[in-house]
């Protein structure tokens, strides 16, 4: 695409952002990234990134006018001849770690005095991108994204929303909280937004004490949802059980299938040393 000069790619199992692609364009007098992910049309971009296959340190597959780095841990980078030309001795006697996270000053540093401007995709996991959602936008992006709100966790302690909130901030989220209307509130699912508002309450607890629509509703829905919540996990336990005494019943029938085939097998050879005695 035109104006791109650099971008980095994490594979699946990468640290930092399983995943994650940063595209980097050259813009006039502005170097802007892109944040997005493998899921979105990448090769609308790079054309020729599906034929490129990245490995342990090295990667192969790409154009002539790129030059790959590799940045530790399962992370790349791809700069266009020219820019890699600029950057190659800053990175010379550096760690891939040490790369992996000084690239994106140095690139700014090579290409002079910019502007700098971040955009994130809807594709992108980045947290900083919830500064411009509205409270809904919000929540809906922690469920697609999978994330675990159930207070009290003792798996993940929640730490990855925790960290997305923390991201986009005490004041801001008050902000956003206080914006939601009624209306809004009515339109959507009351189990989309009640546990993670449990944790946001949790805290920010001056939060729990607005005096605004969702606050509101959040103290109204507390008993409904806990039920409804319970009632959930009821039923996850019964479908656990279920499965677990399903299982037992398969390896009991494989169990007696077994013990039926040896019993086969002790009869057959206790009957032909009789026939051959």
């Amino acid at each position: 695409m035109k104006n791109l000069i650099a971008f980095s790619l994490a594979e699946c199992g990468a640290m930092g952002w399983p995943n994650e692609v940063v595209f980097v364009f050259h813009e006039n007098d502005t170097i802007r990234f892109l944040y997005t992910s493998v899921e979105d049309s990448l090769t609308d971009y790079v054309p020729w990134l599906d034929k490129l296959r990245s490995g342990f340190r090295s990667a192969t597959g790409m154009s002539e006018r790129w030059n790959h780095v590799y940045l530790g841990m399962g992370n790349h980078l791809f700069l266009i001849n020219n820019v890699y030309d600029l950057l190659k001795e800053r990175f010379e006697g550096k760690e891939p770690p040490e790369i992996f996270h000084l690239w994106h000053d140095e690139l700014c540093n090579v290409l002079g005095n910019h502007a700098i401007s971040d955009e994130f995709s809807v594709f992108s996991c980045r947290p900083e991108k919830a500064r411009n959602m509205s409270f809904f936008e919000i929540m809906h992006y922690v469920r697609k994204q999978n994330m675990c709100t159930e207070p009290g966790c003792t798996t993940c302690g929640c730490l990855p929303f925790r960290r997305f909130i923390s991201t986009v901030g005490y004041d801001a989220m008050k902000e956003k909280i206080a914006a939601v209307t009624l209306t809004e509130i009515e339109e959507e699912d009351p189990e989309l937004w009640y546990e993670p508002m449990r944790l946001i309450v949790y805290f920010f607890s001056d939060i729990g004490r607005m005096d605004c629509p969702l606050v509101r509703s959040y103290g109204e829905l507390k008993d409904e949802c806990l039920a409804a919540m319970e009632r959930r996990r009821i039923e996850n336990l019964q479908k656990q059980e279920e499965i677990h005494l399903a299982a037992v019943a398969r390896k009991e029938e494989k169990r007696r299938a077994h013990e039926k085939r040896s019993q086969e097998a002790r009869d057959r050879y206790y009957k032909e040393k009789a026939f051959t005695d």
